[in-house]
């Protein structure tokens, strides 16, 4: 294991290291996601899982302006056995208008009839774990995310693959 504690932004010797050290840690993450070249995305690194998450759910709600329509900013969906990280973050939104609605997951899977069921144009937000960190369910994201877009094009949909990543 090389270990560098430079960091990646300075100019000098050791900063150089951590910069070509960090260089090629994102691009065999890049390629392991199965993307051809490193210019077909953009990766950041976080801390962990729950950062990622918290970007992403907050990032995602406040990047636009959202109107109270009905007494609501808008519909987030998660599953009921989400990760602390979403769920906080959920329950946090809750107290900004937002309308979180927890979908069922019996037996390890997705209520998709329930995502039908709820989702519409309000719809501004899905998060769910790809794999679940305690049961090891694998949800049908794919299909959930599927019926989300029908009902609300410009909903965005995240997925926490954490506990999935190389492994499914």
């Amino acid at each position: 294991l090389n270990v560098c504690y430079g960091n990646p932004s300075s100019v000098h010797k050791m900063g150089n290291e951590a910069k070509k050290m960090l260089d090629e840690a994102r691009r065999q993450v890049i390629l392991s996601l199965g993307f051809r070249r490193e210019n077909d995305c953009r990766l950041f690194f976080t801390s962990g899982g729950t950062e990622a998450n918290n970007m992403a759910v907050f990032g995602s709600v406040f990047a636009k302006d959202r109107p109270l329509k009905n007494g609501s900013r808008g519909k987030i969906f998660i599953s009921a056995g989400e990760h602390s990280s979403v769920v906080n973050a959920a329950k946090r939104l809750e107290a900004e208008n937002f309308t979180v609605l927890e979908v069922p997951t019996t037996g390890g899977v997705l209520d998709l009839d329930y995502i039908k069921e709820n989702a519409d144009n309000n719809t501004v937000l899905a998060s769910f774990m790809l794999a679940n960190n305690e049961t090891g369910a694998i949800y049908d994201v794919k299909s959930a995310f599927q019926i989300i877009r029908a009902a609300s094009p410009k909903a965005v949909c995240h997925v926490d693959a954490v506990q999935a990543y190389l492994k499914t």
